[in-house]
């Protein structure tokens, strides 16, 4: 397989209102901090570096420019200053069942990609500016035409969102970290 050049970029600046606490910090079972855990999985997947965004006191971490503005408004400062064509893996810090396997599929993708019926995560080409008026993530991703990729037969957990203290405690109680079994079947269309 060659290798693809890429950055993985943490989306960890947000406020954590529904949670009620920092759920970058918030601890898997395993004892590592949730940002950990999706460091882990990017460098596991292949990135070349790691960039936290909303996390300038971080290893990597960069402020957003406007904080608590949203991820698309983040996610385009960011790519606005990155060479033109470099290509980024952009995973939220609260996805922590994503696995391995899944993160190199969206890499492979070697355009704008994400998984049919799921906004994050996505791979990203820095290509040109995204218009200020584009909030959603669903709309960027429709902007940019991004490929879709099928969601692999029984990955769909993988996609699990930590938004709230139960969605945490049931993940902590009924979930492990995945062991990157799942398997990738290729097969994927254009957002239209």
């Amino acid at each position: 397989m060659t290798s693809i050049n890429f950055t993985g970029v943490i989306l960890a600046g947000g406020a954590s209102r529904r949670m009620g606490t920092d759920k970058a910090a918030l601890r898997a079972s395993n004892g590592d901090a949730l940002l950990t855990v999706i460091k882990n999985r990017l460098q596991e997947a292949g990135a070349a570096k790691i960039v936290i965004l909303g996390r300038p006191h971080e290893k990597g971490g960069l402020a957003d420019k406007q904080p608590f503005a949203g991820p698309v408004r983040a996610i385009s400062d960011y790519l606005d200053e990155q060479t033109t064509g470099s290509q980024h893996l952009v995973v939220p810090v609260d996805m922590p069942n994503l696995s391995t396997p899944l993160l190199r599929a969206l890499v492979r993708s070697n355009t704008w990609a994400n998984f049919a019926s799921q906004h994050m995560p996505f791979f990203a080409v820095s290509d040109s500016s995204i218009p200020s008026d584009i909030k959603r993530i669903g709309d960027l991703l429709s902007y940019k035409e991004a490929l879709t990729i099928p969601v692999p037969q029984g990955s769909e957990q993988a996609f699990l969102n930590l938004n709230h203290p139960s969605d945490f405690s049931n993940w902590r109680t009924n979930y492990q970290l995945p062991t990157d079994s799942i398997p990738f079947t290729q097969g994927a269309q254009h957002h239209v």
